[in-house]
């Protein structure tokens, strides 16, 4: 696959806001950005049989652009399997507010994505903040106090909702940092035992950290976007 540029504009810690549930030791969000410019070259998958052409996104997907009313569905055969778009409303802060949902199926089963693409019109010339989210059943469906996933998930969607482009990436199969949920309920264990983090997954023969964006750096070159705000609780 060909590379794609993706260009960050990443924000800069900022230690003297301390109240932010997105924070990585003392390092929390702030209003400055800085630029970071990486390259996305998405690694070749095996081929199923029937498959003669390489993996690639179809740049001439025009299904993006349509603005479409509660409930019509629009499919799209891609390279990456396929997407599949719908409008999804949700309540947040006792508001309802309608979402873009853009469900992709990678080649693998287990790996599926969802992009919650909030717009303001106009919102043609701006730069989409961009929150990637790991999925945690534990932390966003029961708001487990051991993580603090689903605070960030809510603040996340606060900043997304707020801005006139916003996009938040959910990645369910990045349960447990990778490791998926029987697993990461195992290192729980460990840890009631005394281990720390870090110990609890190598203790099952498990990488600290297993987590793979491949996959979501092709749905932001999906989605048109190749100059975002990142928004993140580990900006180094």
């Amino acid at each position: 696959a060909a590379p794609f540029r993706l260009e960050v504009l990443a924000e800069t810690p900022a230690p003297e806001q301390n109240d932010s549930p997105l924070v990585a030791g003392d390092r929390t969000w702030c209003h400055a950005f800085r630029h970071v410019t990486s390259v996305l070259a998405p690694p070749q998958r095996p081929r199923r049989s029937g498959h003669d052409r390489p993996i690639k996104l179809m740049a001439h997907n025009t299904a993006r652009k349509i603005t479409m009313p509660s409930g019509e569905l629009k499919s799209v055969k891609l390279e990456i399997d396929w997407s599949v778009q719908t409008v999804l409303p949700i309540e947040f802060a006792g508001s309802e507010i309608a979402l873009e949902a853009h469900a992709y199926q990678g080649r693998e089963p287990d790996t599926q994505a969802v992009a919650l693409v909030h717009r303001k019109d106009p919102a043609a010339d701006a730069v989409a903040v961009v929150r990637l989210h790991s999925g945690c059943v534990t932390g966003d469906v029961f708001h487990s106090l051991r993580c603090d996933c689903h605070a960030q998930l809510k603040a996340a969607l606060g900043r997304i909702t707020s801005e006139p482009l916003g996009v938040l990436i959910y990645l369910p199969y990045q349960e447990g940092r990778g490791i998926g949920l029987f697993r990461k309920i195992k290192a729980y264990a460990l840890q009631d035992q005394g281990l720390d983090t870090v110990d609890a997954n190598l203790e099952q023969g498990q990488p600290i950290d297993a987590r793979d964006y491949a996959f979501a750096g092709e749905i932001l070159k999906d989605l048109g976007l190749t100059r975002v705000r990142l928004m993140t609780n580990n900006p180094d």
